[in-house]
């Protein structure tokens, strides 16, 4: 019998999954003619940011870029530091969502 804890486990998994296709699918749809916005998030320890980038994740417009993304995934210690200023406006270039943040 499967416990009741990696049922849940796998229902939220299956949530999660489940919104990032359908935010996928919105951004092919909504892509044309759409003016892009960059917004950052930004604070201390315990200020909420954490939050603030779960309630904007929700939203199908936004796209998000936490701090150990693609957008640092050159540095090999902690993945931190941006990468290279080309290689950063190449992948939101790209990106088709509304609001990258």
């Amino acid at each position: 019998m499967l416990s009741k804890d990696f049922i849940a486990r796998v229902q939220n998994k299956l949530a999660r999954e489940s919104h990032r296709s359908l935010k996928r699918f919105y951004h092919l749809k909504n892509s044309r003619d759409i003016q892009k916005r960059i917004m950052f998030v930004m604070g201390c320890q315990r200020s909420g940011t954490t939050l603030m980038m779960h309630i904007l994740e929700k939203d199908y417009a936004t796209s998000i870029y936490h701090e150990q993304s693609v957008l640092s995934s050159g540095d090999k210690v902690e993945r931190l530091r941006l990468n290279s200023l080309a290689f950063v406006k190449k992948v939101l270039t790209r990106d088709r969502a509304q609001f990258i943040v």
